[in-house]
């Protein structure tokens, strides 16, 4: 499990195994065209596998980290913190206390570069953690300090980014030669269904909030309403709040062969009537393959969306705005793309930052990870965090340093 085109291979097929379960009524039948689109990527990445480095952590320092620098870590982190705090002043409030909504939170501009700065920020603690087996409490208390802001935000992409970057870097740190020890593999399994269980908590949590004169009726039973759930799930032991892992796995598949089906023999256009197909390729290639951040100021803005199965579920997978530029062509071409990544950027950190090659590894695991649910390539909260490590490599000395 510590390739990348394994991650997108069982991706996958779980979701789709998932999505044959059918626990919501509402979900449309999967078409053959999309079928062969999934199955042909899935063969890329098995090609694509043979060709990834096996061994992620041979240029890896184990020197000890100095007290300078963990005090550059604790006073960083408690910065990071502050910053929080002052942006809750400008806001009037936290979202995880429903004083102000997520997407309202933070300073203009600043918000941006602060938090995608933490969620490397935490990353990089993560992979000293990892590395050294919690030995430098100082190093364990600043990224404690890191997260807290997220938690204040209630910003459950960056928990998971995190989190997950997290899971393999230890992969890479705890993998022997016969395979994951039995006990790191029953903690990890465990850690894994307690953080989908809370994921779960945290949908119910945020979609009461959302809704007028319901805050208090933070119940697994609205979104059951609200998404037809089958009695089949509702009538099982499940526990109810993993029904919002299911539906985040699954959703965007169904809202993606909504809007295939939609649009099917019909020109692809915007809500604000622009016709996709007369779009020039370098459009597509900005908007599809650089980072938000950058193709917004670019490009005029396209009021894209889905053709939702509900209006809670609003995703419909990295596919859906290569598919609405140029159809299965479209989506052919971002898979292809997206899955030489994983090859040129290994290769890249391994020249010129070895040291956080397990960093960069980990990216592209999650950017693998989290490929159903968005394009991660354009998304700048991740695809942003791909400059660190070449960065750190160009401007300090990555031998001498952890």
């Amino acid at each position: 499990m510590r390739n990348p085109y394994y991650i997108f291979i069982i991706d996958w097929v779980l979701i789709i195994f998932l999505y044959r379960l059918q626990w919501s009524s509402i979900y449309p039948n999967i078409s053959l065209s999309l079928y062969l689109f999934l199955i042909l990527s899935c063969m890329i990445a098995i090609v694509l596998s043979r060709l990834y480095p096996k061994s992620i952590d041979k240029a890896v320092s184990y020197a000890q980290i100095s007290l300078q620098q963990q005090t550059l870590y604790r006073t960083f982190a408690i910065f990071l913190l502050t910053f929080c705090f002052a942006e809750g002043f400008y806001s009037k409030g936290f979202p995880l206390f429903g004083q102000v909504s997520y997407q309202e939170f933070g300073i203009p501009v600043l918000h941006v570069i602060v938090q995608i700065t933490n969620t490397f920020f935490s990353i990089r603690l993560l992979d000293l953690i990892i590395r050294y087996k919690f030995k430098y409490m100082s190093v364990n208390i600043s990224f404690c300090i890191s997260i807290l802001s997220f938690i204040l935000q209630f910003s459950r992409g960056t928990i998971v980014i995190v989190a997950g970057s997290g899971v393999f870097l230890f992969l890479v740190y705890h993998h022997t030669s016969s395979g994951i020890r039995w006990y790191s593999k029953f903690l990890l399994t465990l850690a894994i269904f307690i953080g989908l269980y809370f994921f779960g908590v945290a949908g119910d949590h945020r979609l009461s909030q959302g809704l007028d004169g319901m805050r208090g009726d933070a119940q697994s039973s609205l979104i059951m309403q609200f998404t037809s759930a089958s009695p089949e799930f509702t009538m099982s032991k499940i526990p109810k709040p993993f029904y919002w892992s299911y539906l985040y796995a699954t959703s965007p598949l169904a809202n993606l062969q909504e809007t295939i089906s939609a649009n099917a023999g019909t020109k692809h256009t915007s809500e604000n009537g622009l016709n996709i197909e007369t779009f020039k390729p370098l459009d597509y290639a900005i908007r599809v393959f650089t980072p938000d951040i950058i193709s917004s100021h670019v490009l005029q803005p396209l009021d894209l969306q889905p053709v939702e199965i509900a209006p809670q579920l609003t995703v419909a997978s990295a596919f859906f705005v290569p598919y609405m530029y140029y159809g299965f062509l479209g989506m052919i071409i971002y898979v292809f793309v997206l899955l030489i990544i994983p090859l040129a950027y290994v290769k890249l950190v391994n020249r010129i930052a070895p040291t956080y090659l397990p960093i960069a590894h980990s990216l592209m695991m999650i950017t693998m990870l989290l490929t159903p649910f968005d394009n991660m390539i354009a998304f700048s909260g991740l695809s942003v965090l791909f400059v660190f490590p070449i960065l750190l490599g160009i401007f300090t000395n990555t031998e001498n340093k952890v």
